[in-house]
């Protein structure tokens, strides 16, 4: 729509000068370009087209990817936002294509429909862009919503836009969503009540395939540079600024009793992890343990191994959970594993299984760092492990999305 453009250009126009380091930066242009425009040749297969934001949404996509391709034959391309996720992308699915996700402009729009020629469009979570959806329903492409989602905040942000969102809310075919808890959100927003199926967290199916495909704690202890395991191992997982500043200045007390180890959401940061924890003259390795002893924490420097981290670990603390703006990360994983897991008052990113965890103390909630050290100090003379078997019973309780999405989805296109 021109209006829509209009309002994306007077933004791109505000948006360059406070970003000129940025667009001089040769990747940009790059990206900036492929987001233009898709390298990718017409299919008379016709396609599917999946479209996801980041590394997290790429990550959870695996197995929902796979049973379309063992239960249909049209070509699968995904579309990513986000040059990480995009990276990701490429080193997961290795037999579909990848491409970077087109700008909501309507004449870009056109050119990516043209060249994917898609049966039908399914945007992860909350991927809804105006122009996107208009052009597919001129061309009568229909377009769902997988594994759907609505924050607080997200809500509030489009009851703001109410008047404009109904329309493209109406474009959508059908909405996949996590749970019933967001139905009412995307009927206020403009869905149709007869459009909305629940099908579960996707996420839910993707942690129980993931743990089948952790190595043996011998090996992941082999990769820390580890040996015999004579303390209790406490994981600080997906880590961002908001959890640091609770628990860096714990660390130096904690390490007499836990081997630590942070594993940041983003391993970019890990300077500033280790300038904090130098305020704290505290010492570090990266990497890897080496003969320096127990007390130093691991700053682990690598993605895509979380789940093994988690599962050599008695203790998770969840990272994202100190900040209402991001809401808590994965907690289907740690879950899954039965362990026991501690963060902070914030998982509205998974209400549902934060919930079920927190009633069955899986999930112990602390709101300060004093709160923080006497719960994990209360765990150091416990002679029983700390697993949670009610915690594996609640993810294998709301397993079940992918089979339900895929299903609706093969029924909207044939």
């Amino acid at each position: 729509m021109f209006f829509i453009d209009i309002i994306y250009l007077l933004a791109l126009i505000i948006y360059l000068p406070f970003n000129l380091k940025l667009v001089l930066n040769l990747k940009y242009r790059k990206l900036i370009k492929r987001r233009f425009s898709p390298d990718i040749e017409p299919d008379n297969k016709g396609s599917i087209w999946i479209h996801a934001v980041s590394v997290g949404e790429v990550r959870s996509l695996g197995r929902f990817v796979s049973l379309l391709q063992k239960t249909d034959d049209r070509r699968i391309v995904l579309s990513v936002t986000t040059p990480s996720g995009f990276n990701e992308a490429k080193k997961i699915f290795k037999n579909i294509v990848v491409l970077n996700g087109p700008l909501d402009l309507s004449f870009v729009v056109k050119k990516f429909i043209a060249k994917i020629d898609p049966d039908i469009i399914i945007l992860n979570e909350l991927e809804i862009w105006p122009n996107w959806i208009f052009a597919a329903n001129r061309k009568k492409i229909p377009v769902t919503v997988v594994n759907g989602r609505m924050s607080d905040k997200a809500f509030e942000r489009y009851k703001l836009f109410s008047v404009v969102t109904k329309r493209f809310f109406r474009g959508i075919r059908l909405f996949l969503l996590q749970g019933e808890n967001y139905r009412e959100r995307f009927i206020k927003l403009g869905a149709k009540n007869s459009s909305i199926r629940i099908c579960g967290n996707i996420k839910a199916d993707e942690a129980i395939f993931a743990m089948k495909t952790v190595r043996e704690s011998g090996e992941i202890f082999k990769m820390l540079g580890m040996g015999i395991k004579n303390k209790k191992i406490l994981l600080f997982a997906s880590t961002h600024k908001t959890d640091e500043v609770i628990f860096i200045p714990l660390i130096e007390e904690l390490s007499n009793h836990y081997t630590i180890i942070i594993a940041p959401r983003h391993v970019d940061r890990i300077g500033e992890i280790k300038k904090e924890l130098g305020k704290y003259n505290v010492s570090w390795v990266v990497g890897k343990k080496d003969s320096v002893g127990n007390k130093v924490p691991i700053i682990f420097d690598k993605m895509g191994y979380l789940a093994e981290l988690m599962s050599i670990s008695d203790i998770v603390f969840m990272g994202g959970s100190f900040s209402s703006d991001i809401g808590g990360h994965n907690l289907y994983e740690p879950a899954i594993l039965g362990k026991k897991i501690v963060g902070g008052p914030f998982h509205n990113n998974f209400p549902s299984i934060g919930e079920e965890l927190i009633k069955n103390n899986a999930y112990t909630v602390v709101y300060d760092k004093g709160e923080l050290f006497d719960i994990l100090m209360s765990f150091i003379n416990k002679r029983t492990n700390l697993s949670c078997e009610s915690a594996k019973s609640s993810v294998i309780k709301m397993s079940g999305a992918i089979e339900c999405s895929v299903k609706e989805v093969l029924k909207l296109i044939n």
